[in-house]
Formats: structure tokens, C-alpha cells, sequence
């Protein structure tokens, strides 16, 4: 067979392949390509822009609603931050935080003043709610009581050393320090919280000028328990801040809106990052 023979033998699938080869690498280019619609005397040409470009916000709906819906589940976040080691490390660092406040130098006022916070707003009601606690504390342990006896007991140790100690019978006495115990606790109940609050208020306010490390200076921490105790209050915040946070977050909607926001551009890039390869052998092929 001469040349001619040869070529009118080959030239077929060789025209043939150069065409597809070329239409399909149009068609692929087409997919991004125009990346905004073409106009001719006012008429928009078929096929502009790219498929891509002309349906971005359908492709992002679909992505966004795959990712949401199956990729990317609320339960599969939660699983992934309420797991054990992240509670572990929650915990370690906390207690790490723990002991480096109880060893600052720096008064409760200055750390305030350098995170840009007002110590006294945050103990606000402090004094009142301390106040409180060491009067019903006093009530229940029936300071009165205490009182009267212990009055009655002195009394009666001195006048056993004095000529009337014959004249004054125990009852005599146990009744006017019972009686006085009484009024104690009436007032202590009535007016303590109001009389003590002024006093707590004072104290507190003198604490926020020592060093965290003078105030904190005899407390001894079990680590093992400590730890245990910060990782049950974790485990519960934990949960609850995460589920908070998921009722209030759509990732659907962020993956959409995310993608909506993309230039064409980086959208062609970032397709052709992941599908270059096989773009390029469905051409070839």
C-alpha cells in the first residue's frame, strides 16, 4: 500500500480523535468558561457564562445541604468535642491555669485592670451574700445559747468568790443569761446582715489589694481530686455550651453562603485542584 494509501487509511480516526479531543476539552472548559454572560447587540449568547458560573448558587445549595445534612452532622461535631481526651485536656489546662492564678504576685485588682474588667462589678452583691451566710450560719449553731451559757458560767465562776455567792442561786442566773441569749439571736436575726454587710464590704475590698499568692498561700490542692471535680463541671458545660452553640449554628447555610461569596475564579481552582487529573484523562481518553 503506498503513502496515499496509508494515510487515507488513517487520516479518518486521526481527524476523528483530534475533533473529540478538542470538543471535549471545550465542553470541560465550557464548564467555567465565560465566566460572565456574553452579549451580542443586546441578545445574551447561549451557553454564558459556564455551567458552573450560571448555576453557583444552585452547586452551593447542594453542597451546602450535603455537608449539613450527611457530611457534617451536629451529632458528628458534638461526638467529636464531648470526646474523653478533649475532656482530658480541658482539665489538665485548667488546673494548670489554677495553680499558675494561685501563684500570681499580682493583686485581684491588677489582673482586673489588665483584662480590662472592673474587679468590684464582678463581686457585686459579694458583701450582702456573705453577710447573709455567716448570720444564718450563727443562727443555726444557736449563738444565743452559746452566749447565755457561757455568760452564765463566768458569772457564777466569780461570784463563788465573792459573799454572794450564797445569795444568788444558779437558777437566777441562767435565766437572765437565756433571757439575754435570746434577745441576742432576735437581734442577730433581725439587724446582723444589715449591721454586718458595711464590715464585709470593707474586707473584701482590702483583699483585692494583696497578692493572689498571700490570699492563696495555705490553700493545699489535691490534684487527683481536683481534677476529677473540674472534669465533672467540664463534662456538663461542655454539653451544654455545644449544644447551645449547634441550636444557633446552620452549617448548611455556611457552607452555601460560604461558597456563594467565592469568585468564579477561585471556584474553577478549587475544582480543578481536586479533579485536574481526571478532567485531563477524560479528554485524553
Amino acid at each position: 500500500m503506498d503513502i496515499y494509501g496509508v494515510m487515507k487509511v488513517i487520516s479518518g480516526p486521526l481527524v476523528c480523535s483530534l475533533v473529540g479531543y478538542g470538543t471535549n476539552y471545550i465542553a470541560i472548559k465550557m464548564m467555567f468558561r465565560p465566566l460572565n454572560p456574553v452579549y451580542i447587540w443586546g441578545k445574551r449568547l447561549p451557553f454564558t457564562p459556564g455551567i458552573i458560573p450560571a448555576r453557583k448558587g444552585q452547586l452551593a445549595t447542594a453542597v451546602g445541604n450535603a455537608v449539613g445534612d450527611n457530611l457534617l452532622t451536629a451529632n458528628d461535631i458534638k461526638s467529636n468535642i464531648l470526646n474523653n481526651s478533649t475532656k482530658v485536656a480541658f482539665t489538665n489546662k485548667l488546673y494548670e491555669e489554677m495553680i499558675n492564678f494561685m501563684n500570681n504576685n499580682m493583686s485581684l485588682n491588677e489582673i482586673a485592670k489588665d483584662a480590662g474588667v472592673e474587679v468590684h462589678g464582678i463581686t457585686k452583691g459579694l458583701d450582702h451574700f456573705l453577710s447573709k451566710l455567716i448570720v444564718d450560719g450563727a443562727i443555726k449553731m444557736h449563738i444565743g445559747e452559746i452566749i447565755a451559757k457561757e455568760s452564765a458560767d463566768i458569772i457564777n465562776e466569780k461570784i463563788n468568790r465573792t459573799l454572794f455567792s450564797k445569795m444568788i442561786s444558779d437558777d437566777f442566773i441562767y435565766s437572765i443569761t437565756f433571757n439575754m441569749g435570746s434577745r441576742i439571736e432576735e437581734y442577730i436575726d433581725e439587724h446582723g446582715v444589715e449591721r454586718l454587710t458595711p464590715i464585709v464590704h470593707e474586707e473584701i475590698h482590702k483583699l483585692y489589694n494583696y497578692p493572689v499568692k498571700e490570699l492563696t498561700k495555705d490553700v493545699e490542692l489535691n490534684e487527683y481530686k481536683t481534677k476529677m471535680i473540674l472534669m465533672a463541671i467540664i463534662d456538663i458545660a461542655l454539653d451544654k455550651a455545644v449544644e447551645s452553640l449547634l441550636e444557633n449554628v446552620n452549617i448548611s447555610e455556611m457552607v452555601k453562603k460560604k461558597i456563594d461569596d467565592m469568585d468564579v475564579k477561585q471556584l474553577e481552582s478549587l475544582v480543578m485542584s481536586v479533579m485536574k487529573n481526571e478532567l485531563n484523562a477524560i479528554v485524553n481518553l
